[in-house]
C-alpha cells in the first residue's frame, strides 16, 4: 500500500523516553520534518495514540487534553513557530542553529514533542524538563514526577547539576522514605547522562550503596533493593559496555543493578555528540515571568548548555556569534540571522538547491589550511 502523510501519526512519533516533552523555548538542531506541517492531529489518531500509550506503559500517561485542545482550536495544526538559519549555512559549531517556540501558552509541552526530551510533569497536564525547576529546586523536581508516577518504573535524569550530590543527598536523603516505599515493580531508575561511563557507573552505585543497603546474592556480588537501579545510556557502545560490565565485576556489582540504552553507537558512531549538537530546553514562562534554562553538569563542563533566549548573529569581522539570555534583542550586532520557516503549521520559508548551494559557498578567509 502506497503510504500517505495523513497515514502519519505525529502523536506517536516519538519514544518511550522522549515521551511528554515540556517548555516553551528551546535551541535544536535538527531539521524540520515536512510531515509536521497540514492537519496532523484528528480525533482518530489521539484514540489511537491514547491506546497505544496506555497499553505501553499500563498507565493513563498522554496527554489527550493537550491534542484535543490543538485539534479544536488549531484545526489540528501545530501552533509552534521554528527559526532556522538559511538552509546549507556553515556555521561553527557551539552556535544556535534554530529555535522553537509555542505561539500558545497552552501549548508549552509541544515545543519538545517535536524532537522529543526529557519527561516530566508539573501540576495535573503541566510538563517541564528537570532544569526548568531551576538548580535549587532540583529536589521539588525529582519529588513530584515521583509522585506522579508511584506504580510504574520511573527513569529520572540527575545529572543537570551534579549527579554524585543528586545520589547521596537528593535521592539518598531528602526523598529516600519516598524511594524505599516504591515496590519492586516500580523501581527508581538513576540516569547519569555525563562524564566517563565507568567512573561515573561505579561512583553512583558506591553513593547509592551507602545510602540504600544492598544485599549480596548467590555468587556473591551486590544487589540494590529493588526499588532503586541504574541506567547508563551517555556514551555506551560495545566497548564502554564490556568495561562498564569488567569495572562492576572487580567491584562485586552485579549486572542486575543497571540496565543499559545506546543509540548511534550501536552503528556507526557518529553521532550528533561529534559537533556538541543537542537539543535543550533554555527558556521557559512560568506564571508569566521568563526564566532563563541550562544544564551545567559536574562531570561534564562540555555539555553546559546555553541559556535564555537566543540568537545568531555576525561580529563586525565577520565572525558568527550566538547571543544569550535574549541580549539579541539588543541588536549589538545587527539582526538576527534566524529566519522564522515554520509557522502554525505552515511552511513559510523554502529553499532552492541553488540557494542552498550559494549558502554553503565558503569564503577563502573561512577555510583553515591544515598542514
Amino acid at each position: 500500500m502506497e503510504h500517505r502523510d495523513s497515514d502519519f501519526n505525529i502523536l506517536l512519533a516519538t519514544d518511550s523516553y522522549k515521551y511528554s516533552s515540556p517548555s516553551f523555548y528551546l535551541l535544536i538542531t535538527s531539521r524540520v520534518c515536512s510531515v509536521s506541517a497540514g492537519k496532523v492531529v484528528t480525533p482518530e489518531k489521539i484514540q489511537e495514540a491514547k491506546e497505544v500509550y496506555r497499553e505501553h506503559f499500563q498507565d493513563d500517561v498522554f496527554n489527550e487534553k493537550g491534542w484535543t485542545y490543538i485539534l479544536e482550536k488549531y484545526n489540528g495544526h501545530l501552533p509552534i513557530e521554528i527559526k532556522a538559519v538559511p538552509e546549507g549555512s556553515v556555521i561553527p559549531r557551539g552556535n544556535v542553529l534554530f529555535t522553537v517556540e509555542s505561539t500558545d501558552p497552552e501549548c508549552y509541552w509541544l515545543t519538545n514533542w517535536v524532537e522529543g526530551a526529557r519527561w516530566a510533569r508539573l501540576g495535573s497536564i503541566r510538563l517541564c524538563t528537570i532544569t526548568a525547576w531551576g538548580k535549587d529546586h532540583e529536589k521539588d523536581a525529582f519529588e513530584h514526577i515521583i509522585k506522579q508516577f508511584p506504580n510504574v518504573p520511573v527513569s529520572i535524569v540527575s545529572d543537570s547539576y551534579d549527579i554524585y550530590n543528586a545520589c547521596e543527598k537528593i535521592w539518598g536523603e531528602d526523598l529516600r522514605s519516598l524511594i524505599e516505599a516504591r515496590s519492586a515493580n516500580a523501581p527508581l531508575v538513576v540516569r547519569p547522562d555525563s562524564g566517563d561511563p565507568l567512573d561515573t557507573v561505579l561512583k553512583v552505585l558506591e553513593i547509592l550503596g551507602k545510602k540504600f543497603q544492598p544485599v549480596e546474592n548467590s555468587k556473591g556480588f551486590k544487589v540494590l533493593p529493588p526499588y532503586i537501579r541504574v541506567i547508563q545510556g551517555d556514551g555506551v557502545d560495545i566497548n564502554t559496555l564490556q568495561e562498564i560490565v569488567e569495572g562492576m565485576k572487580q567491584h562485586k556489582w552485579s549486572i542486575e543493578n543497571i540496565s543499559f540504552g545506546s543509540g548511534g553507537a550501536l552503528l556507526q558512531k557518529l553521532t550528533r555528540d561529534l559537533l556538541n549538537c543537542s537539543f535543550k530546553c533554555s527558556y521557559v514562562v512560568t506564571n508569566g515571568l521568563g526564566v532563563n534554562v541550562f544544564k551545567d553538569p559536574v562531570a561534564d563542563p562540555n555539555k553546559r548548555s546555553k541559556k535564555g533566549r537566543l540568537s545568531l548573529h555576525r561580529t563586525p569581522s565577520g565572525d558568527f556569534v550566538t547571543l544569550e539570555e535574549g541580549k539579541g534583542d539588543l541588536e549589538e550586532f545587527g539582526v538576527d540571522l534566524l529566519h522564522t520557516v515554520f509557522q502554525n503549521g505552515k511552511i513559510v520559508k523554502t529553499y532552492t538547491f541553488d540557494e542552498v548551494r550559494d549558502n554553503a559557498q565558503l569564503v577563502e578567509s573561512e577555510i583553515e589550511v591544515v598542514h
